[in-house]
């Protein structure tokens, strides 16, 4: 990418945050509303919902949903009877949510509705696997109960009944939800030839939905080709540090525009509940003194200014396409099943050599607590939630130009608080130091720690197959 479309970039993501900032203004003098009552409503256009309520003063109703209508609008002091109407339909099968607000003489009360989706089953379409013999958890979301499944191939079979999760409450607190995440587990043979497909079938009151399981056959490794090199991000960061949210800005601007060249790992220091355990380990092997701080491939100690930083970022990434081609390509899938998650590894090398592997659990989209941002709270993402092999990581020897492959089973982290969000980052590094030419960049810095980040990858829990990547 080239300078003039960086500076572009950054020029636009300006202007978008000042419009952001003045858009998320308080009304009403930056008055918090209270919690009023809620609104439910049938999924039918003309649907209805009333609710009788006594008013101090004169009242007005304020930012009414394009879905809902509610009569009257204004009046004066005294009881009043309020009607909800729906003005279309739900096409989802979660429910749709909306709330307005009563100004009655400067207070404000906030009131939700909430209606019903139609009866549906919402399953991905297709699903991709390795070819090794496997369980796989098949994750759907239903307003329906009664679900029967079945499969037309005789390699992929159903196994039990599907598993229903409990109901989350909805945005009011205490509306509990219609719609469930629901399990199907499925058994795999292996398949050691093409890929090969199967359509498993779901339903439930006339209610039918098909997902194609692809089960790809034995891997095929080009090893005439360059593999994909991606750039490891380690950023050592805090709830409390007020100068973190500065990073975290400058690797997510990096990330937003070559999302598949970088690997994000996330390290919280004494942050309550997304305190990663051994992260001292990390923050010794890198001496870190000082947050936020954060390396790229293990030998490149960052700047911490969010546009420096990105800018950074890219550079080290070309650097290392460039003079530290992979000699190692990672792939492989991963599932959740029974408070377990099932990690499916693909590592291809070119070069015969001792390597180390590290695999963290990596979970995203987390609101919590964060010092140094105007409302105190932040959308926390690339948290380590576990490391499985420590700082080191686990001593793996590999062949040139062969696949190891591998098959591993480990606990879902008690903390994890979404598995939605959670992804598996794997990595390999071996011994050995590296001096580039990125002027913002500390090479070594400090010593180093005597380690290279060969390649990394990022594999989502939903069973789909991230495959073997060249560069073009």
């Amino acid at each position: 990418m080239n300078s003039f479309t960086r500076l572009f970039l950054y020029a636009a993501s300006a202007v978008a945050a000042v419009g952001l900032a003045a858009s998320c203004e308080p009304e009403n003098g930056g008055q918090e509303p209270v919690a009023g009552e809620t609104f439910l409503l049938s999924n039918e256009q003309g649907a209805a919902s009333q609710l009788s309520l006594d008013m101090s003063s004169a009242w007005e109703v304020v930012g009414e949903s394009d879905w809902f209508s509610v009569q009257p609008a204004s009046g004066e002091a005294g009881q009043v009877t309020l009607t909800v109407t729906a003005t279309g339909v739900n096409q989802e099968t979660a429910e749709r949510e909306g709330t307005f607000n009563i100004d009655a003489g400067g207070a404000l009360t906030e009131y939700y509705v909430i209606q019903d989706g139609v009866p549906g089953i919402d399953a991905v379409s297709s699903r991709t696997i390795s070819g090794s013999a496997q369980t796989v958890a098949l994750t759907f979301s239903t307003n329906l109960s009664g679900i029967e499944a079945s499969s037309d191939a005789s390699w992929l079979t159903v196994e039990g009944g599907i598993e229903y999760g409990e109901a989350a409450f909805l945005g009011d607190g205490r509306t509990a939800s219609k719609c469930r995440e629901a399990v199907l587990t499925l058994k795999a043979e292996a398949n050691g030839t093409s890929p090969r497909s199967a359509v498993v079938t779901l339903s439930a009151s006339g209610v039918t939905a098909t997902v194609e399981i692809v089960q790809n056959g034995a891997v095929e490794v080009d090893y005439s080709r360059a593999f994909y090199r991606r750039t490891l991000i380690m950023k050592f960061t805090g709830t409390w540090c007020q100068n973190c949210p500065r990073m975290t800005e400058g690797i997510d601007n990096a990330l937003k525009r070559e999302p598949d060249r970088f690997v994000a790992v996330s390290l919280y220091n004494e942050s309550g509940d997304l305190t990663l355990g051994n992260e001292a380990d990390f923050r010794s092997m890198f001496q870190v003194s000082s947050f936020p701080d954060g390396w790229a491939n293990y030998y490149g100690k960052l700047p911490g200014q969010t546009n420096p930083l990105t800018y950074a970022l890219f550079d080290v990434a070309d650097e290392a396409v460039e003079d530290l081609p992979s000699r190692t390509a990672i792939g492989g899938s991963a599932t959740v099943e029974g408070g377990n998650i099932n990690l499916h590894l693909d590592i291809a090398s070119k070069q015969a050599g001792e390597y180390r592997l590290n695999v963290f659990v990596l979970e995203d989209k987390v609101m919590a607590d964060q010092a140094g941002t105007s409302s105190g709270r932040a959308e926390h993402n690339h948290i380590a939630r576990a490391c499985l092999y420590g700082a080191t990581g686990e001593a793996v020897t590999l062949e040139a130009n062969t696949l190891w492959q591998d098959d591993r089973t480990f606990e879902l982290p008690a903390n994890v608080l979404d598995t939605r969000n959670v992804h598996i980052a794997v990595y390999l590094t071996y011994e050995g130091e590296y001096t580039g030419s990125v002027s913002s960049v500390l090479y070594n810095y400090n010593g180093g720690c005597g380690r290279i980040v060969d390649n990394a990858a990022l594999i989502p829990v939903d069973g789909n197959l991230v495959e073997i990547g060249y560069e073009e």
